[in-house]
């Protein structure tokens, strides 16, 4: 089943919807009957298709979907529709990885990456015409909200009037999920959140312990966020040598190391007018886990 979100926000853009069977035969005539495609992913989306391994609420992966979706977007490319990605990343390695990797499944695909900070580098994102920015993932959250508006006017003042900006956003869940989440039994997370003082140690000269530490995990209902905190188990005196500073905390202190914003299709629309776009279109799994929005400059 298609949700009717989708049907609606194509009918809204002036087209018409189809609803596609799953196949990987005939790609080329469905193909040439479309302007455009919407692939609804979701939580049953086999995380092998991206290189990934399955998280805690991955589904059952609907392989026979997957396929055909795969089959018609490698069609989709071949037919030179999708021509050139631009990747903003801060890591040079990683971005001439990916170049390489896309370049070599999608022959013909242009790959012109960014190396770069989002909140500093969008200005070297390279001009062009119906161009869809993204910004997918749960990446958003991690930005309080005028931080995450100051952002997102940011984008809007770089988009052109046929442009459109697709955003991912994790949905307001039942707290007890999210901190399931965030505070996994295996200690995955807890081993993350203290990896950030073995990268303070490394890149600035510091002297951390991370094993001085407790990772601590929250939910503000007000907010409607996760807060992820290290929480001094003893007194702790630390040095950062690269930016001259001493840090000492009491016994039970907290250094607040994440936040992770979750949304509904309100807040997500408030953010984005406040940013200077309208939403187009509102596309979640079938569980109302996470959103894809899709928005244009106003």
């Amino acid at each position: 089943l298609v949700p009717l979100a989708y049907v609606d926000s194509v009918e809204r853009a002036g087209g018409r919807a189809f609803v596609i069977p799953p196949s990987e035969d005939g790609v080329e005539e469905t193909l040439a009957m479309l302007d455009g495609i919407v692939f609804s992913g979701g939580a049953d989306v086999d995380p092998a298709r991206y290189g990934a391994q399955p998280h805690s609420e991955t589904d059952t992966p609907q392989t026979r979907r997957d396929a055909g979706e795969l089959a018609l977007l490698e069609a989709a490319l071949e037919r030179g529709r999708l021509e050139t990605y631009v990747p903003l990343d801060v890591s040079r390695e990683i971005a001439e990885e990916s170049a390489r990797a896309l370049v070599s499944d999608y022959p013909g695909l242009r790959v012109h990456a960014v190396i770069g900070d989002f909140e500093q580098h969008l200005d070297e994102i390279p001009d062009g015409d119906h161009r869809l920015f993204a910004l997918l993932g749960g990446t958003i959250g991690n930005f309080v909200r005028d931080d995450a508006v100051r952002l997102l006017s940011e984008v809007a003042s770089r988009m052109a009037p046929h442009d459109h900006f697709l955003l991912g956003t994790d949905l307001d869940k039942d707290p007890a999920v999210l901190q399931a989440a965030y505070d996994d039994s295996e200690g995955v997370t807890a081993e993350f959140n203290r990896n950030i003082l073995a990268v303070v140690n490394e890149r600035l000269d510091a002297d951390f312990d991370p094993r001085d530490f407790d990772h601590v995990a929250r939910y503000d209902r007000e907010c409607r966020r996760i807060e992820m905190h290290l929480r001094a188990r003893r007194p702790v005196a630390a040095r950062i040598a690269a930016i001259d500073l001493d840090v000492e905390l009491r016994a039970g202190e907290t250094i607040r190391t994440e936040v992770s914003c979750k949304y509904t299709r309100a807040t997500v629309e408030d953010m984005l007018r406040a940013a200077g776009l309208e939403m187009d279109g509102w596309f979640t799994d079938d569980a109302g886990r996470f959103a894809l929005s899709l928005s244009r400059k106003i």
